[in-house]
């Protein structure tokens, strides 16, 4: 069994208020990553999701452009994307519902 680190979040700014959901979910894992790369990069892990859409992310061409920068960003770190379904994330849920 794996045991978590750290929790981190922070708010959204203004800007990123009206990005899609998409958009919102990247931009979570983006963040994560640069907050913690001093421990991730060079290193195999995984990033779990409840959000389905980030599985393809890397297998399709994305025609929005932030999403394109963010998935070059990714690329300089090796992880894989487990979706875990919102039901069997009570942990997270119940996290971001505070």
């Amino acid at each position: 069994m794996q045991n978590p680190v750290a929790y981190t979040s922070r708010k959204l700014k203004k800007a990123e208020l009206s990005y899609a959901t998409i958009e919102k979910e990247c931009l979570a894992i983006v963040w994560a990553l640069i907050r913690f790369s001093r421990f991730l990069y060079g290193q195999e892990f995984v990033v779990e999701t409840n959000h389905q859409p980030h599985l393809y992310l890397n297998r399709s061409n994305v025609a929005n452009a932030r999403l394109m920068r963010w998935e070059l960003l990714l690329q300089l770190y090796r992880f894989r994307i487990r979706a875990i379904p919102g039901r069997d994330n009570v942990g997270a849920d119940c996290l971001s519902r505070l």
